[in-house]
């Protein structure tokens, strides 16, 4: 009897081979070759960041490149050259990037170039020199970013689940808006607390700081891995915040080391094209290929993710209906087991 329970596996659910990574990504680049229209949020985001208007606030980085507090003996020529990084970043530093939003957001080239220049020449700049209205700008920005980025997200979603109802926009925009929340008021406590931490047992010996500065660093990474998926859970499956974020972890948990690889390989493969779209300069107009490539990678990188989740979490559902029924056989086989060693002592 218990030998039947182990051998007839007709109906327990199968699983099937997942989707590799590789797979993914070759899934991902056929569904936007085929649909290049999904190429059109990044492209008109950094062509608006590269030619459209420019909100910077110099002054702030200058007081900030001020207060630099370097050692004593700190070389002279390092401390120039760091002042000057800082004053330079102020110059370039668009406010408007904050379109390009975490972490539900279209992305974007020029969001990393910070251009000054374009084959047009300079674009119109505001100075904004008040914190609290620089501020605002931010969030303002913030929020419609992920306005766009939920809306090329569906784009993407429906390419590589047509047959799905996704979330509606309003729904999918304010789940992402309290999942944005979460993100960054949680990420600002915990910076604060771990920096006080690492802080306190400084003054003890430095290594324990610089130990649970490591340690924080590995967790919040590995946090990320896990809830990497809740937008794609969001927008894919309609779930709430919180269904979404145990989704993805338990759909991680089940793929972990292929997910680890999955994020391995499409920030390698971003990054590597970054340097060859970086190459064109500011001012020319071969930049518009490199926004081009651009947007076909990050596309593609994309359209991968919802591929790779959308089988994975299907292969982590009937994997844990197996162990379900493996632990329910194995417990009938005892309870049986159970039984009959009871009436043995019985008789």
């Amino acid at each position: 009897m218990v030998e039947s329970i182990f051998m007839d596996n007709s109906s327990q659910p199968q699983v099937n081979r997942p989707l590799g990574v590789f797979a993914s990504i070759i899934a991902g680049f056929d569904r936007v070759a085929a649909n290049p229209s999904l190429l059109l949020p990044p492209i008109l985001l950094d062509l608006f960041l590269w030619f459209g208007p420019r909100i910077v606030s110099p002054r702030l980085f200058e007081s900030y490149a001020d207060m630099l507090v370097m050692p004593a003996g700190t070389d002279q020529a390092l401390i120039e050259a760091m002042t000057a990084a800082v004053e330079e970043f102020g110059r370039r530093l668009n406010v408007l990037v904050a379109l390009n939003s975490f972490p539900v957001g279209v992305p974007s080239l020029m969001a990393s170039r910070l251009p000054l220049l374009n084959p047009l020449g300079s674009s119109l700049t505001y100075v904004v020199n008040e914190p609290g209205a620089v501020v605002l700008v931010a969030l303002c920005a913030l929020v419609v970013g992920l306005a766009f980025g939920v809306i090329f997200h569906r784009l993407v979603a429906r390419q590589m689940a047509p047959d799905r109802r996704l979330a509606s926009f309003g729904a999918a925009w304010t789940r992402v808006l309290l999942l944005t929340a979460f993100i960054y008021i949680g990420g600002l406590l915990l910076v604060t607390g771990v920096l006080m931490v690492a802080s306190l047992l400084s003054l003890l010996a430095p290594v324990l700081g610089a130990t649970i500065l490591f340690l924080s660093f590995s967790a919040v990474v590995w946090l990320v891995i896990y809830m990497l998926f809740t937008p794609h859970a969001i927008i894919l499956y309609r779930f709430g915040l919180k269904k979404a974020i145990l989704e993805s972890i338990r759909t991680v948990r089940f793929n972990l080391m292929s997910t680890f690889s999955f994020v391995v390989i499409t920030l390698m493969i971003t990054w590597l094209t970054n340097q060859v779209w970086m190459l064109p300069d500011e001012a020319s107009w071969y930049g518009i290929l490199a926004l081009g490539g651009h947007a076909f990678v990050c596309a593609t990188m994309l359209a991968a993710s919802y591929a790779f989740f959308q089988d994975r979490r299907v292969w982590a559902q009937r994997a844990s209906a197996i162990l379900a029924a493996r632990r329910n056989a194995y417990q009938q086989a005892a309870d049986s087991d159970q039984n009959l060693a009871d009436r043995y002592e019985g008789e």
